[in-house]
């Protein structure tokens, strides 16, 4: 008696992070205090963005990232786990909106952002740059805000999304 074969099943693509492209809007906010290996520093973002792949198409989705951390040497925690290379330098407190870009295809692409660049300048008004990545994909966002003081940072994010692909 012959068997009937079932094919595996295919995986879905948009779980699978994808290269391609995507920009929109976002609001954040950072505060630290430190001088290089000693400090401590929070951040926080939320973008709604449109992404394109070739495999899906073109979708949208809601991003949420936050991580905090305080540094002493080469001992840092935090959540998330923070590694011996985190760094906060300056005084910094500030929030503002803007614009975000980068390689993500899809939302599950999104939730490799693991590592935040964080350059801020603030002196009532200000400007603000941040470079997250992580696994080969990275995001740029760009805003204009509220705060005061002037640092660099480096701290490690976790990073959420609707959908939750």
């Amino acid at each position: 008696m012959a068997q009937n074969k079932k094919d595996p099943p295919k995986p879905d693509p948009k779980t699978k992070p994808e290269k391609g492209g995507n920009a929109g809007l976002t609001v954040g906010g950072t505060a630290l205090l430190g001088v290089g290996k000693a400090g401590a520093a929070g951040t926080v973002s939320g973008s709604a963005v449109v992404m394109h792949n070739s495999d899906t198409g073109t979708s949208g989705a809601l991003s949420g990232s936050a991580g905090v951390m305080a540094t002493a040497g080469q001992k840092s925690v935090g959540a998330p786990s923070q590694p011996s290379d985190s760094t906060a330098a300056g005084a910094y407190g500030g929030v503002g909106v803007g614009v975000t870009f980068g390689n993500a295809g899809n939302a599950a692409a999104l939730k490799q952002m693991t590592t935040t660049f964080s350059f801020n300048i603030a002196f009532e008004f200000g400007a603000s740059i941040d470079l997250s990545g992580g696994n080969g994909f990275w995001q740029m966002s760009i805003t204009g805000g509220v705060g005061y003081g002037c640092c660099f940072a480096k701290v490690d994010t976790t990073t959420g999304t609707v959908p939750s692909q």
